[in-house]
């Protein structure tokens, strides 16, 4: 292990070495041979290394790409402390949005080698994810022999353009129902999905609050999010059409994806910490001046319930 410590003198290896060690979380491993180390484990120890070297400028290339959520939390606060607290540059290239959102004040946007934006992180981020191909918008084939109800068209507009949703804002969803015959007791139904194909919550029309299909014809019908919730990622559209309940499902469509991004001091979170983000108050109560735990529980139990 000390022989993959380079540009460290000896008395920095001794005095950095625990700490390397623990960050890199290798300690089971120092007699094994780093040659033997896996592409994750070694990436690891390089980043431990790199960062613990307290260089002016550190160049980070990409170590979000390996490790648990864990792990990258580790590395995201301790490139925050580089910057923040040791007033050192940090050159980070990567392709994780919300890690750049936490970490930059300045991002520079690589197209083809060459420089295509220089600017702030917010306006970089949708610069980039406009080049991204995407599929906010949905058509379905048209045939006027197709006598069962369907999908004709869906979108889903988005608080920002080119896809990009800011955490908090407003969200909107256009499907477009087209119903050759009538359609009694028509149901319809969007799961917003996420990148693990998990569904993460659900807007519908349901008779009796919405009643559609008693005509043939198309109906377009909107859904309104005043305020997105859903944690950092990708995410698309689960749309389904049925008669009443019980009733075959006429047609289920794949479509609309977006990204869910957001600037505040959650940045960092990872699509794994969560999926949604909830609504919610707290209060702190403080309790002073207990000696003992038979204290702390004769004040528990004078307090008034709330």
């Amino acid at each position: 292990l000390n022989g993959a410590i380079l540009g460290m003198s000896r008395a920095e290896v001794r005095k950095k070495f625990d700490e390397i060690v623990a960050f890199a979380e290798v300690d089971k491993f120092l007699d094994t041979p780093v040659k033997r180390y896996s592409s994750g484990m070694y990436v690891r120890l390089a980043f431990a290394v790199a960062a613990h070297l307290e260089p002016e400028i550190l160049i980070v290339d990409e170590v979000l790409a390996v490790g648990d959520a864990e792990f990258q939390k580790k590395c995201l606060g301790k490139m925050d402390e580089v910057s923040r607290r040791q007033g050192r540059t940090v050159l980070f290239v990567s392709h994780n949005m919300s890690a750049i959102a936490q970490l930059a004040n300045r991002v520079v946007l690589l197209d083809g080698g060459s420089v295509s934006f220089d600017g702030p992180a917010r306006e970089a981020i949708a610069a980039y994810l406009a080049k991204r191909t995407r599929r906010e918008l949905y058509i379905g084939p048209h045939d006027e022999d197709y006598a069962s109800p369907h999908v004709a068209r869906a979108e889903v507009v988005t608080s920002g353009s080119d896809g990009l949703q800011h955490f908090g804002e407003p969200l909107d969803i256009k499907v477009w129902v087209r119903h050759p015959q009538c359609l009694p007791g028509g149901h319809l139904g969007v799961q917003i999905i996420d990148q693990s194909q998990i569904p993460v919550t659900t807007v519908y029309a349901y008779p009796p609050d919405c009643v559609f299909g008693t005509k043939p014809g198309t109906t377009l019908i909107e859904f309104h999010v005043p305020s997105v919730r859903l944690n950092i990622g990708r995410f698309y559209l689960r749309i389904w059409v049925t008669g009443p309940p019980g009733a075959q499902v006429c047609e289920i469509v794949e479509a609309c994806d977006f990204e869910v991004v957001r600037h505040d001091f959650l940045s960092w979170w990872t699509p794994q910490h969560c999926a949604y983000h909830e609504e919610f108050s707290l209060k702190v109560v403080s309790y002073n001046g207990a000696r003992t735990t038979a204290d702390r529980i004769a004040e528990m139990e004078t307090l008034p319930e709330s």
